[in-house]
């Protein structure tokens, strides 16, 4: 949980995301945020993402 945690605290630090709410379930998750580029900002999340590997 706390890997999960930390990458919403840094997307908050290196962007423009925003997040509201969320849950945090055994098997998934759920959250209410905002971001301009919202689609972006979840696929920096996504460590298999090849946007990662581009970001510095």
């Amino acid at each position: 949980m706390n890997i999960v945690l930390d990458s919403w605290r840094f997307l908050q630090r290196d962007s423009e995301f925003q997040l509201y709410g969320y849950v945090i379930l055994e098997n998934h998750l759920h959250l209410i945020a905002a971001s301009p580029d919202l689609s972006r900002d979840m696929q920096r999340f996504n460590p298999d993402c090849p946007l990662e590997a581009e970001s510095p």
